[in-house]
């Protein structure tokens, strides 16, 4: 018997973070520009032997999910 569990992840990193300090009334434009990139894995634990099966995937689709 073999009693799996799935799920996938979706990792995002340089996206727009941050913080300006000044004075009230006037406002701060910062340029900023959002280029953020994104890995999605999709894994499976097997609970009875515990071991843990990842595959990186292109994007978060189903039929990514079921391969």
């Amino acid at each position: 018997m073999r009693v799996l569990v799935e799920d996938d992840c979706h990792l995002l990193w340089g996206d727009v973070c941050g913080m300006v300090w000044g004075k009230r009334n006037p406002p701060i434009a910062v340029p900023l520009t959002n280029e953020r990139q994104r890995q999605t894995y999709s894994g499976a634990m097997n609970l009875r032997t515990q071991t843990v099966h990842l595959q990186a995937q292109p994007r978060g689709e189903g039929g990514n999910t079921v391969a």
